[in-house]
């Protein structure tokens, strides 16, 4: 007597039996290849941002005012764009300080006074820079500390941005002092 240890499979339960197992891989090949596109989907986002944040950074102007000593003893006060667009109707807020004293009728001479920040500036090119003022050495030893200065300019789409820069009156002539000890 023969026993038979496996049933009998017919073609129709192999059939069967391949038609699930296709379902079930295509089932999970359908959810990789949804997984696949959502992140590339969230990568590509992100190289958009970062591109658009690099372009901005790029071509947006970036205005600045600083001081820088001069051989004759002067302080020039300037605003310079180091941006890579023009900036717009540039104006400068701060506290008033002394810059120097008219030798016709003995004014002083104050930073509010000055038509660069009475009036601002039109534009300011990429890479270029603009002279606001000269401060004497004793003007600057008279005012002794650092003041503020707010800029406000726009870029060529209207945007405003607002920035606000330490002149150091105090740091430069205690540095110099102690050179020319």
């Amino acid at each position: 007597m023969i026993v038979e240890i496996m049933p009998s499979i017919s073609a129709s339960d192999i059939t069967a039996v391949t038609a699930a197992a296709a379902a079930i891989a295509l089932v999970i090949a359908t959810v990789y290849l949804a997984y696949v596109t959502k992140r590339y989907v969230e990568l590509t986002k992100e190289l958009v941002q970062t591109q658009t944040k690099l372009f901005a950074a790029q071509t947006n102007p970036l205005v600045y005012i600083d001081l820088e000593e001069r051989k004759d003893g002067l302080f020039k006060v300037f605003a310079k764009n180091i941006g890579g667009n023009p900036a717009q109707d540039i104006r400068f807020e701060a506290e008033s300080f002394q810059l120097v004293t008219d030798a016709k009728d003995d004014r002083p001479i104050s930073f509010s006074m000055l038509p660069a920040v009475q009036s601002g500036l039109k534009g300011l090119a990429p890479g270029y820079e603009k002279t606001i003022a000269f401060v004497e050495w004793g003007a600057a030893t008279r005012i002794g500390k650092a003041v503020d200065v707010t800029l406000k300019y726009k870029n060529i789409l209207g945007d405003l941005k607002t920035e606000t820069y330490a002149l150091d009156f105090h740091y430069y002539v205690q540095h110099l002092h102690q050179i020319y000890r």
